[in-house]
């Protein structure tokens, strides 16, 4: 599929926006949070509204300043998408505290916003990209302002004795794979694996103290992975969760057989968070 570039500009706007909706949300439920959630939740519409701006008046003219985008929009489609599972969620289920700071930094870390707040500080030619940068310079830099929140009220992420821990998870699915990532983020350093044969490679490569695998994956399946992976580490289905959304008999055949456990999708966040806490200790 071909992408213009109005629908990059489309997709950081919904970046914007959604990530607005979760700090949002954060300052609902977090309340001894609320003020400063409910202003990086203020900036981000202020993001949105200046790309609204742009697109409005100067991509008519073919003059809006493409550099202030990404050069890949899938990044921006990931991520949108993975913002949305999140929002979604936690509408069902209010997050604590600790993960909506784990959560915040993982959007400040996403490629589309990374990208912004380069082009926010680096210098431009571009009069339009300085307009920007002007309007923007007092609601930039949300990922040092988050830690440095963290640090102001004790709630760093903290890592510690989990520092040596490695989690794998083998999920084709990018916005799945974030969510796992975002919320296991504290619990040990994480890869990821977009299918079996690579999950494979990674085994072979390192030990893991818990590997969460989806069942359906392109080029080695989840079974097959965990057949295969078996054989390197004898062990392993006492480390191995598998997250499915079509639990058939064959495959919970497999689970009793082989004695692994395995979520069904959709699970609640505490469930997975629950689950994987039980595994690790």
């Amino acid at each position: 599929m071909n992408y213009g570039l109005e629908d990059f500009i489309e997709e950081a706007i919904q970046l914007e926006l959604n990530a607005a909706d979760l700090y949002a949300l954060f300052s609902e439920v977090i309340p001894e949070d609320a003020d400063f959630w409910a202003a990086l939740s203020w900036e981000e519409r202020n993001h949105a509204s200046l790309l609204k701006t742009a697109r409005d008046v100067l991509l008519p003219v073919e003059q809006f300043p493409g550099e202030i985008l990404p050069n890949f929009i899938q990044s921006l489609v990931d991520t949108n998408t993975w913002l949305k599972s999140l929002r979604d969620e936690f509408v069902k289920e209010a997050p604590g505290r600790k993960s909506a700071f784990t959560i915040a930094l993982d959007i400040e870390n996403s490629a589309g916003e990374k990208h912004f707040q380069r082009v926010m500080e680096s210098p431009s030619e571009s009069k339009f990209v300085k307009v920007f940068q002007e309007l923007c310079k007092d609601d930039i830099h949300h990922h040092d302002r988050i830690k440095k929140y963290m640090v102001d009220v004790g709630e760093l992420v903290e890592t510690g004795g989990n520092k040596n821990r490695r989690i794998l998870i083998a999920v084709d699915d990018e916005s799945v794979a974030n969510l796992l990532t975002t919320i296991l983020s504290t619990e040990g350093e994480i890869d990821v694996a977009r299918n079996g044969r690579e999950g494979l490679q990674q085994v072979r490569d390192n030990y893991y103290d818990l590997i969460i695998s989806a069942v359906e994956m392109p080029i080695v399946d989840g079974l097959k992975f965990f057949s295969e992976a078996k054989v390197i580490s004898p062990e392993l289905n006492k480390r191995f969760l598998f997250f499915t959304g079509a639990p058939t008999s064959d495959r919970l055949t497999f689970f009793r057989d082989e004695n692994i456990r395995y979520l069904v999708k959709p699970s609640t966040i505490n469930e997975i968070r629950a689950t994987a806490l039980n595994m690790l200790a």
